[in-house]
């Protein structure tokens, strides 16, 4: 009996002096103190390496590295599992910000937004069946124009070919009065009437104040955040994004918005190689033609290439190369009041498009940059005197969408860098459907991306 609980105290002693010896290896690998120590740092490494040796031999010879990893076992799936080499590789080659825009996070957001939406559409049936059975309801539906308006098609249909050759790149619309009708070939020759559409007619969805001036609310459901960035919480507030007037302040008699392409060579599925029409160029020409001849705004559309250096692709300099020649326009027309930024997305695999008025029609999603980081916060050499300004311009067209096309917008997605939207108030990026889009539906998408600019700058 003596004999056994001596064994038992020597056993009780040595896991106590190995649990001494794991606590200490983990103290000293924490603590700063101990690993400025000539000695103890290397001696999680030294452990690391005779467990390698001994229990995996042949990948230690294997290996024979010069430079200790970082990571160890980082280092040792690496080399067991291809697999997991590949991905991390893969993941270090992932395309820029604006391509990815993290979708993991997009994906999760947008699940909530389509839910959102589809109880929206639910809703909206429900009270057209009671307006359809004599019940007043609150929501309006659809106007006679609604009903009536097209799109434009491809093929023949499209606006002729803007002047893209030229230095400065730049189209100056003709208004007509405050209104008119724009008028388009479609494919068979017919031509087809663009009416507008009446600003103040009721929504077809009526939202919750009370839930909009949530702030974890607005932003899970209205926006979304990029890793990169935080957003003040007094920047997603209900009530000062809608408190400002984004109403034009000029006549058509001069230039009134600027459209332009930072990344002008943007395509789609079925774009014709080599026709700017079937590009980002192009559809900007649809807006511009429906903005100018059926809203009656006075638009230039700047059309010069800068994501082309000697030939080949290349947006690494896009936004820098941009800025002054968009600078100098607005600097020689300062009636200039809205500047739109007009991209095309792009996301492998996955395209963006809902059916609006019978039509399918891509989806679009604003896109606004803080100048401020996750980590350090404020970028002070991009300043942007006017990022609530852009995000309440974003804001107040996102609004406008989910009352009138629920569905339709993507969040609008928040990240960390300036992207040339410091230069008006009321700036924007827009992002139109991906790679994946048709020319068709992306043209359709002007056509509403029209209607709710008209309804915001009209103060509707």
């Amino acid at each position: 009996m003596q004999r056994k609980l001596q064994n038992a105290v020597w056993v009780l002693i040595v896991l106590l002096g190995l649990y001494i010896l794991y606590r200490g290896l983990i103290i000293a690998k924490e603590s700063r103190v101990l690993q400025r120590i000539p000695g103890i740092a290397g001696i999680e490494r030294a452990l690391e390496s005779m467990a390698l040796k001994t229990h995996m031999p042949g990948f230690a010879f294997a290996w024979q590295g010069d430079e200790y990893p970082d990571s160890w076992v980082d280092m040792v799936l690496q080399e067991i599992f291809p697999l997991y080499s590949y991905a991390e590789e893969a993941a270090k080659e992932l395309p820029d910000i604006e391509s990815r825009l993290e979708y993991d996070l997009m994906m999760e957001l947008e699940g909530k937004t389509e839910e959102w939406a589809s109880r929206a559409e639910e809703a909206t049936d429900k009270a057209q069946g009671q307006a359809e059975s004599g019940t007043e309801t609150t929501g309006g539906g659809q106007s006679e124009a609604q009903s009536e308006d097209q799109s434009e098609t491809q093929g023949d249909g499209r606006q002729e070919e803007m002047n893209g050759g030229s230095r400065s790149g730049v189209q100056e619309s003709n208004p007509m009065g405050e209104q008119g009708n724009s008028q388009s070939e479609t494919q068979d020759g017919s031509l087809l009437q663009i009416l507008p559409r009446d600003p103040a007619r009721e929504p077809v969805t009526v939202l919750d104040e009370a839930s909009l001036r949530d702030y974890n609310y607005l932003l899970n459901n209205f926006f979304a955040v990029d890793p990169s960035t935080t957003p003040l919480e007094s920047q997603i507030n209900y009530d000062s994004l809608m408190s400002r007037d984004l109403s034009l302040t000029t006549d058509n008699s001069k230039p009134q918005i600027l459209i332009y392409h930072t990344h002008s060579q943007e395509a789609f599925i079925d774009s014709v190689e080599g026709d700017v029409n079937d590009t980002i160029v192009g559809v900007g020409n649809r807006l511009t033609e429906i903005l100018t001849d059926t809203y009656g705004y006075n638009v230039i559309h700047h059309t010069q290439v800068y994501d082309m250096i000697d030939g080949e692709l290349d947006r690494n300099r896009a936004y820098t190369l941009a800025a002054p020649d968009i600078q100098q326009i607005l600097d020689e027309n300062p009636s200039i009041e809205v500047v739109i930024d007009l991209h095309r997305d792009g996301v492998d695999g996955h395209k963006f498009v809902k059916e609006i008025d019978g039509k399918p029609t891509a989806q679009i999603m604003f896109f606004n940059g803080l100048s401020r980081t996750a980590r350090n916060g404020e970028i002070d050499y991009l300043p942007n005197p006017y990022i609530e300004d852009n995000l309440a311009f974003s804001f107040q067209l996102q609004l406008k969408a989910a009352q009138h096309y629920p569905g339709w917008t993507r969040n609008i997605y928040l990240q960390s860098l300036r992207y040339n939207l410091h230069m008006r108030p009321k700036s924007l990026l827009i992002e139109s459907g991906t790679q994946l889009n048709t020319v068709e539906e992306e043209l359709n998408a002007m056509e509403v991306l029209a209607d709710i600019l008209n309804q915001v700058l009209r103060g509707g």
